[in-house]
């Protein structure tokens, strides 16, 4: 599908005070030092082991505000954080909700859409086709000519471009290089940040041990479940994250030694298919 458009739930966080976008800069992984009114980028706060807490997008509303979109339910968690290391800073964060509705558009009419509407709006984040988010409800009602899609076609899109979802990829804290993010949301030149001395020693030792890959399958009877294993010489060497509704293609980590467009093993219970391990648009 080139063009559509989909509702997603996420959380909220607003930072306002004149620290705001240093205070942000000295937590998260992203050099975000020179967000200015209107800009956006992805960013990572991860604990002092380097795993993930969560994947936030900034969005700058002037010079003293700063509006994160966070994983669906996380905004609380974010604010914590965020709150947890304020010290002397000029800087006050809130939850402004932990479940929001954000359109996400990609069509060729969204941008100039919300420019004559004069609607607020952030570019869709990269591994995506272009396009836009916005959390303006009335946005919703202005082109009737754009499909709307479900969470079940949404999540088959994000897997085919190789985007990592909170609720299968890292509903847990997860090393982000696994996943990665290393190049969209994490900046290895930029000053310290907490869990910065974790990642830039296993980034600079290529001390990574396993890594997300795209698989697909080639049969139409392939079954497959989180249980399923992806087995290599025998030996099993992944697991499957996601999944398409269909069981032909979803997401895995795999050992580092096979994460490469390789054909694997697919075993559920006692029946096993080959599958394909493919390079996906959001990391390569």
């Amino acid at each position: 599908m080139s063009e559509w458009r989909t509702e997603l739930r996420v959380g909220v966080v607003r930072m306002e005070g004149t620290d705001a976008v240093e205070l942000l800069n000295r937590l998260s992984t992203n050099d975000v030092s020179n967000l200015s009114k209107s800009m956006t980028k992805d960013t990572l706060l991860v604990n002092n082991q380097g795993k993930l807490i969560d994947w936030i997008r900034a969005h700058c509303i002037d010079a003293s505000t700063i509006q994160l979109i966070t994983t669906e339910h996380r905004a609380k968690s974010v604010a914590d954080w965020i709150e947890r290391y304020t010290i002397m800073e000029d800087c006050e964060t809130r939850v402004v909700g932990e479940s929001v509705s954000l359109w996400r558009w990609c069509c060729s009419e969204a941008a100039e859409i919300v420019s004559d509407e004069g609607l607020a709006s952030m570019p869709t984040p990269r591994g995506f086709p272009d396009g836009i988010d916005s959390l303006e409800a009335r946005l919703v009602d202005i082109s009737e000519r754009t499909p709307t899609i479900g969470a079940s076609e949404f999540d088959h899109l994000r897997i085919s471009f190789g985007i990592p979802g909170a609720a299968t990829e890292y509903p847990v804290p997860v090393n982000p290089l696994e996943l990665r993010l290393a190049g969209s949301a994490i900046s290895f030149s930029k000053g310290c940040y907490i869990g910065q001395e974790v990642l830039s020693r296993m980034d600079s030792y290529d001390k990574v041990s396993r890594y997300l890959m795209g698989w697909t399958g080639r049969d139409d009877d392939i079954r497959v479940s989180l249980e399923s294993r992806l087995i290599s010489n025998g030996k099993r060497v992944g697991r499957i994250t996601s999944a398409t509704p269909d069981g032909t293609r979803g997401l895995a980590i795999l050992n580092r030694d096979v994460a490469s467009p390789r054909t694997l093993t697919l075993r559920t219970d006692s029946r096993e298919w080959e599958v394909e391990l493919v390079d996906l648009p959001f990391w390569s």
